[in-house]
């Protein structure tokens, strides 16, 4: 290694040690290039040349098996009433959960057909991993209806009017949908590679972390989730040397509960955190949408349609999860959301 790779070098393990990034600091030992041979330096050092990484020359290498399953278990509601006045309701109610292990990122393999690629923290373990998917809720809840208002012929008010009147109040339809879900699946996670440096790690739990933790609230600066949760430094970093900068190099955080106490660390070195992938929820969505239809007869076979479409009328923001690394300098926060009220108005003519 030449002296300024060495100082590079140098530069990107220290980083790793102060973080207990075992994974990255080993697949840097087992992959670093000496001269031009790749994966040389065990070797040199007198270990075999795949003591970390297996055939640490080639960049990746990749496994394909049907290891993932999952299961799903619901109970659904649904009700579907015509009333006689001009009224129909359509309601349903499920209540689910969906476990296994999310399929991955999907890929082209070389025969061109679709796979999904995924790490799991521990191959060895792959139970680990088994957890929510992000296709879960809780509970999903859907409404919509159409009430047909009373008025103009065969009506109950202002039947006996004339076809101007009639025109005029008869004809009109109103509209809604409303749909109320529970949020995704989400848990506190590190990027720390404790363990595997392909895979996402999960914090290890130290204390009482109650599962229904987790809230929108807006703040001056922004909007934020885990309002009974705060960062702390990581016990971990007092353990680190002071030389070389070392301690004073370290990014590790730990999260404590509003009394202060630590309930979340960053695993140890060589260790898989115990915090489960998807502990948490994250936010609800809600919306309410609505629209109102005036029917106009023009001929017998001419029909003009008016037509109000109000999207997400309440102007309800639909937040996006929250940012859940421990070790992020805006863990907690939510920094997108989307859903905005908009207004389609339209007219047609039915023949």
């Amino acid at each position: 290694m030449t002296g300024s790779a060495f100082v590079r070098g140098f530069s990107t393990t220290r980083g790793y040690l102060a973080n207990n990034d075992v994974g990255l600091f080993a697949d840097f030992l087992n992959r670093v290039t000496v001269g031009d041979e790749r994966g040389a330096l065990p070797r040199l050092a007198g270990f075999p040349e795949n003591w970390i990484v297996v055939n640490p020359q080639f960049a990746a290498s990749e496994f394909a098996g049907n290891f993932a399953n999952s299961t799903y278990h619901a109970l659904q509601f649904n009700a579907n009433k015509r009333f006689g006045k001009g009224w129909t309701v359509l309601s349903n109610y499920t209540w689910s959960r969906a476990l296994g292990e999310e399929v991955g990122e999907a890929q082209k393999d070389q025969l061109g057909g679709q796979v999904f690629l995924r790490s799991y923290r521990n191959g060895r373990n792959r139970h680990l991993d088994k957890r929510l998917l992000n296709l879960h809720r809780t509970h999903v809840f859907r409404n919509s209806g159409i009430w047909e208002l009373p008025f103009g012929p065969g009506h109950n008010f202002l039947s006996g009017r004339g076809p101007l009147i009639a025109r005029l109040v008869g004809g009109w339809q109103i509209g809604a949908i409303f749909n109320l879900f529970s949020g995704a699946p989400i848990g506190l996670s590190t990027q720390v590679t404790s363990f595997n440096q392909t895979a996402r790690n999960t914090p290890t739990l130290l204390g009482v972390l109650p599962k229904g933790t987790g809230q929108v609230k807006r703040v001056s600066d922004g909007v934020i989730y885990f309002t009974d949760l705060k960062q702390v430094p990581d016990p971990a970093a007092a353990n680190l040397t002071s030389q070389q900068a070392l301690s004073g190099a370290s990014a590790l955080k730990a999260i404590a509960d509003k009394s202060g106490k630590i309930v979340a660390v960053n695993p140890e070195p060589g260790t898989v955190g115990s915090l489960s992938q998807t502990y948490f929820e994250g936010p609800g969505s809600f919306r309410l949408d609505t629209n109102v239809i005036k029917r106009v007869r023009i001929r017998e076979n001419y029909e003009l349609q008016i037509r109000g479409d109000f999207i997400d009328v309440l102007n309800s923001p639909q937040f996006d999860n929250p940012d859940t690394d421990i070790n992020s300098t805006s863990f907690g926060r939510i920094t997108a959301s989307v859903g905005e009220r908009i207004i389609v108005l339209s007219m047609r003519i039915n023949f």
